[in-house]
């Protein structure tokens, strides 16, 4: 199994950055996580949403949000 993830990984890195941020969102998706992880998550959410009324983040378009990942990753490379 790890030999066959680990192949799909090197093909998945093949692809165009939009195209392996479709991928990675299908993935999330398809996923069935536990109660104990939609929790964990959750508990991040409301931090968030609470920072954000606050004043103590901004909210960021997706777009500009992907942008902003992929120069932090160019700047990496």
């Amino acid at each position: 199994m790890a030999t066959s993830v680990s192949y799909l990984l090197q093909e998945a890195l093949q692809l165009s950055a939009d195209m392996r941020i479709d991928l990675a969102e299908q993935l999330m998706e398809s996923a069935s996580p536990s109660t104990e992880a939609i929790s964990e998550q959750m508990k991040i959410v409301r931090t968030r949403m609470s920072n954000v009324e606050r004043g103590l983040s901004r909210l960021v378009e997706a777009d500009a949000a992907h942008q902003m990942v992929r120069e932090a990753l160019s700047a990496k490379a």
